[in-house]
């Protein structure tokens, strides 16, 4: 029974050995996103509320003395467009919500490729490039599902 233990033993060793590791998943499912929402958004939008974790120190932002100047983008994905409480939107946002605009991804890419291209007269003024802009909708996307 030794021998068998022993050479069941350096088989999986050598795999061990050989086989190409697999890179560790980011703790969050949305890592990547997270540092460009970091670097893109939160000056306007504030930090997503997140309550589950903290920002990584290579990452936190610096608390904004001043109210943001966009509506705050917790659990946005699949909510109506302009649809937060008390937030004034430009009336071109606001007729371009009332067609009934979600938050999808499809949306989403549209506003962030550029959100003046999408609903001229809006207030934002963004065009974000890829890869950051496909980080920043599935950061959105994962955290908003991961609120409800």
């Amino acid at each position: 029974m030794k021998p068998r233990l022993h050479a069941w033993s350096m088989s999986v060793l050598a795999l061990a050995v050989f086989l190409p590791a697999k890179p560790a998943a980011s703790a969050e499912p949305a890592e990547d996103g997270r540092q460009a929402y970091a670097a893109n958004c939160f000056r306007c939008h504030g930090q997503i509320e997140q309550s589950h974790a903290l920002w990584p120190e290579s990452v936190r932002p610096v608390p904004v003395v001043m109210a943001p100047q966009g509506p705050n983008l917790t659990g946005m994905y699949g909510r109506p467009a302009g649809s937060i409480p008390g937030f004034r939107y430009s009336n071109a946002f606001r007729v371009a919500a009332a067609k009934g605009m979600v938050w999808d991804a499809a949306t989403l890419d549209r506003w962030l490729t550029d959100s003046q291209a999408m609903i001229r007269g809006s207030y934002m003024f963004l065009k974000l490039p890829e890869p950051q802009r496909g980080q920043v909708i599935r950061y959105l996307e994962a955290y908003s599902r991961s609120r409800r």
